[in-house]
């Protein structure tokens, strides 16, 4: 009899005529027996369900495989491949009218529409990263007849009719080759990786409106939990002294003239949209700083101030009016959007900042005689080259053309206040986003994918001479991130963020040369050394974050290593996971190129917990690199 609990008499025990037992309450066990037994249950259960799951996958794979043709899997790899890009916003087809293979690109729904994604972005990187380790699996399986009896071909490509072949014959020995424990264990491997592939499309572009919104507690949010003004002052100082040296966003002078003016109750500005956006992520950033540099603060209040900020920006009339402090408010709600993991939402801010600039004319030199002062001008130039560096590396991040054409943009560089000068990356990135502006029009853009082999080839060549000018230019105020001579001071204030800066130069650096030499193909003469720059970059760019992690717990811990992969697109990761697959019997898969995926996938593991980003990333890391040891571990059984 199930009891109803209730009193005196449950209604089950009261149809049966008895007296009710069941209401009074029992003697229970001790909690923790009864918790430790509960999880004994639990973890048997799971057990039982993934020995089953596995036999399920198993003969699922061995009945579908070998009743279905396989599909022809597009043979454009994580590096390049020997077809040429056609436009990539087409949809896909086996070929297009002039021969060649249309691009890999990623279409994602989202609530019914649909997002561009082009090839330099996350989810077509995954998404080629998968199709080539299903071929290569393929290709190293045992057919009578074949070439790819013989192993792993160590090409980034694969021709059509090698691949019609390949594709013909292996029907016949699909059910031998999962008969073996190693081809199901590898199978089921993929099996995870095309589930996280496919999930990660629902992840990354979420653009985050409603979650923020009610996080943000309504319209009313924006003028809640307002600081005193000692600690608002604290906290903008410490935004000027660190952070505004290397993101110079504002007049330093007007802001403090306005933070002054709100708190004697000034009714514009505590109406103002954009300057309570601006205000309380300044506060955030100082708030930031302080916390990575050891200081006695409690970080949760940081909460309020992002809550605040996005309640405010949340208005049209910040995303329309052709005010500098609108531009300004959605520029830091951009860069702030890519640190809590919304790069929809990131895109979508970052695109309205840039046309705001232009609808207020930042991207013009100003007329003569100049309608402002040397402060202002320098203000309005600094605000736009912050709007433009967004710009450019998002475009790369998400594949997308850039808001803001290099041949509309006459600006000149900022010069500075002639009090406090700007931090040396700043100048460094204006100058590398122009190239990385380059990188998307001559590689990515849909006039690209109608190239020739030797015009693409002619600008793989030049874009790396313009990286390598760059870096020797820029390398003079990078010292070995993390390295002991490099941290300005451990117990110092300023030491996280040089350590970044300086992490972030040449991070950016390895990046722009990853994405330049993956588009090299076998038909062109550079060939063989793009294939090894481009490896070698991703190495490097991996180690370096290694290096820092290992001698800087400020840096590591702080989350900030998490935002560089966010900003910049992820594929040193694949670039790696490519290697492995390609070759490997080569001894640098094995210790080099896995343990760099190891050793990445250990980082976000201690990360996930902190950042909403970190543990987003790991699943994808995680999968590939599990793909990739499932590979090394089964290779030639």
């Amino acid at each position: 009899v199930r009891c109803g609990r209730e009193k005196p008499t449950c209604q089950n025990c009261r149809s049966w005529k008895t007296a009710c037992t069941y209401s009074e309450r029992q003697k229970r066990d001790n909690e923790a027996s009864r918790t430790a037994h509960r999880f004994e249950e639990v973890h048997d259960r799971l057990d039982r369900i993934e020995t089953t799951m596995a036999r399920l996958v198993a003969a699922l794979e061995s009945s579908n495989l070998a009743s279905t043709p396989l599909p022809a899997f597009p043979t454009k790899t994580i590096i390049s491949s020997t077809q040429s890009q056609c436009s990539p916003g087409t949809p896909q087809s086996p070929q297009s009218n002039n021969g060649c293979l249309l691009p890999a690109t990623y279409k994602i729904p989202v609530r019914r529409e649909v997002q561009y994604l082009g090839p330099s972005s996350l989810m077509t990187l995954s998404s080629e990263a998968g199709s080539l380790a299903e071929e290569q699996l393929r290709l190293s399986s045992p057919h009578p007849g074949s070439e790819a009896s013989s192993g792993v071909q160590h090409q980034r490509g694969t021709s059509d009719s090698t691949r019609m072949s390949v594709d013909g014959s292996i029907g016949a020995a699909v059910e031998g080759m999962l008969s073996r424990p190693e081809q199901v264990e590898t199978v089921g491997a993929l099996r995870k990786l095309s589930s996280i592939s496919t999930n990660v499309a629902t992840w990354l572009p979420d653009y985050g409106h409603r979650e923020l919104g009610v996080g943000a507690g309504g319209t009313g949010g924006a003028n809640m939990g307002i600081p005193s003004r000692a600690v608002a002052e604290d906290l903008v100082a410490e935004y000027f002294r660190t952070v505004h040296i290397w993101f110079p966003l504002f007049w330093q002078a007007r802001f403090e003239e306005d933070l002054n003016r709100f708190y004697e109750g000034d009714k514009k500005l505590t109406e103002d949209r954009a300057w309570l956006v601006c205000f309380n992520n300044v506060m955030l950033f100082g708030l930031y700083n302080m916390c990575t540099s050891r200081k006695d603060i409690d970080p949760s209040v940081g909460t309020g101030f992002f809550l605040n900020a996005w309640a405010a920006i949340d208005d049209l009339e910040v995303f329309m009016a052709p005010r500098l402090r609108n531009v300004q408010a959605l520029t830091m709600g951009a860069v702030v959007a890519v640190e809590v993991s919304r790069p929809g939402l990131c895109w979508s801010l970052m695109s309205g900042a840039a046309r705001l600039a232009t609808a207020v004319g930042l991207h013009r030199r100003p007329p003569s005689p100049c309608p402002f002062s040397k402060a202002e001008l320098e203000e309005r130039k600094a605000t736009f080259w912050n709007v433009y560096i967004l710009d450019k590396c998002l475009s790369l991040t998400f594949g997308r053309s850039t808001c803001l054409p290099d041949f509309d943009c006459d600006t000149e560089l900022p010069e500075g206040d002639g009090k406090a000068g700007y931090s040396p990356n700043f100048i460094a990135l204006i100058k590398l986003a122009k190239i990385q502006s380059n990188i998307y029009m001559r590689l990515y853009s849909a006039a690209a994918t109608r190239q020739k082999t030797a015009e693409k080839e002619k600008a793989i060549s030049g874009l790396d001479l313009e990286l390598r000018a760059w870096w020797t230019q820029s390398r003079a105020i990078f010292d070995t991130a993390g390295s002991p001579d490099a941290a300005v001071d451990e117990g110092g204030p300023t030491a996280p963020l040089a350590i970044f800066s300086k992490l972030e130069l040449k991070f950016s650096y390895l990046c722009s040369l990853t994405l330049v030499h993956r588009m090299a193909r076998p038909d062109m003469k550079i060939w063989a050394q793009s294939d090894k720059l481009c490896l070698e970059s991703a190495r490097d760019s991996i180690r370096i974050i290694n290096e820092v992690v290992e001698c800087n717990l400020d840096v590591a811990n702080s989350g900030m290593i998490i935002w560089l992969f966010q900003y910049y697109p992820f594929t040193s990761f694949f670039i790696l996971f490519s290697a492995v697959i390609r070759n490997p019997t080569a001894a640098t898969s094995k210790t080099v190129d896995f343990q760099l995926m190891k050793s990445l996938v250990s980082y976000l593991s201690r990360m996930q917990g902190r950042s909403e980003g970190a543990a987003k990333l790991l699943q994808i890391a995680s999968a590939f690199t599990h793909v990739a040891g499932t590979f090394l571990r089964n290779y030639g059984k």
